[in-house]
């Protein structure tokens, strides 16, 4: 696969590299081996459907990180870099959280460069390809399906943060608990099938559906049993199920989106609950790299990095309660 970024990072700072164009369509299930070149590779997501995905170009541009208290300009340090760790993300929360990293990074003696993808797809991609170290976007519940369909070997640095998922309406019905719906209610999910999974059993919890006795974390539309109010489910790409929300719509969607969206907490029907979910680990985001890359020193000192008290409270300053550290 060619590079999809050159590198235009000076010896101190963050670049960020704009992927654009990984345009997303469904796609049969007939469609889904993997084609020869690998710029068009498929991904199933659930049942019948699959995501198609092309590798990008990229616009590189250069942001400096913070200063912290001591230095001079933003993101300068005296100590020479060792080496620039390339992360692949899809966006905040993860591209905001390594922003704040850069300094302590450079303490450490290594720059950052980021790479923001508009799929779920292309950050796993590029890490099997050589072409980012890590990734920091995605749960090992998604990365294990990743691996089984596209035949990677990527492998888990380490557990950082859990983000609750939950349903959202500006109706007049709001607040948790809220009533039944109406018949033929639509409601928007991700388009990933651990986003769909979610979605199925928090509607359970409402008792707005009912699921097959056998249904677990794989579980997709054929595992619903009963769909009383006639629902209708619309997959869509996540970061849009917010501005997408109408009078009567409900969305599915995580709790960072009601801070970086402005949705008011009384907006929401119901929240997953860290303490009553026994799937926190596998859905906790996770430091992913390629196989037999865990123990580089770059990728440990950013992982122990983006677990310290100081990043722990940056978190807790700009996202509150809908990002918690993953505690063992």
């Amino acid at each position: 696969m060619k590079k999809s970024v050159k590198s235009l990072l000076a010896a101190a700072g963050l670049v960020v590299c704009m992927c654009a164009g990984c345009g997303q369509e469904t796609i049969p299930a007939a469609a889904t081996a993997m084609a020869a070149d690998r710029t068009q590779e498929v991904f199933p997501v659930a049942g019948e459907a699959a995501i198609q995905w092309n590798v990008p170009t990229a616009k590189v541009e250069n942001i400096e990180g913070e200063a912290k208290e001591g230095q001079g300009q933003a993101g300068s340090s005296m100590t020479p870099l060792k080496d620039t760790l390339r992360v692949a993300v899809t966006g905040d929360p993860y591209k905001a959280i390594l922003e704040a990293a850069v300094p302590y990074l450079q303490e450490r003696g290594y720059g950052l460069e980021v790479v923001l993808c508009d799929d779920y797809s292309t950050p796993n991609t590029m890490v099997a390809a050589g072409e980012a170290d890590v990734n920091f976007f995605q749960h090992s519940a998604y990365l294990e399906r990743f691996n089984t369909q596209m035949g990677t070997n990527l492998v888990m640095v380490d557990r950082l943060y859990y983000e609750p998922m939950g349903l959202y309406t500006i109706s007049a019905a709001t607040g948790e608990g809220a009533a039944v719906p109406a018949a033929g209610t639509e409601i928007l999910v991700p388009d990933n099938a651990t986003g769909i999974t979610r979605a199925l059993f928090l509607l359970k919890e409402l008792g707005w559906i009912t699921l097959m006795w056998d249904a677990d974390m794989t579980a997709v539309w054929e595992d619903v049993e009963s769909n009383p109010h006639d629902l209708v489910f619309t997959p869509m790409e996540e970061s849009q199920i917010p501005a997408a929300l109408q009078e009567g719509k409900i969305g599915f969607f995580h709790r960072s989106y009601t801070v970086l969206d402005g949705i008011a907490a009384d907006c929401r029907l119901i929240a997953e609950e860290k303490e009553a979910s026994y799937m926190i680990p596998q859905l906790t985001y996770i430091l992913v790299t390629a196989e037999g890359k865990e123990e580089d020193p770059g990728i440990r000192i950013l992982s122990e990095i983006l677990s310290s008290p100081e990043i722990r409270e940056f978190v807790q300053m700009k996202y509150g309660n809908a990002l918690q550290l993953f505690e063992q």
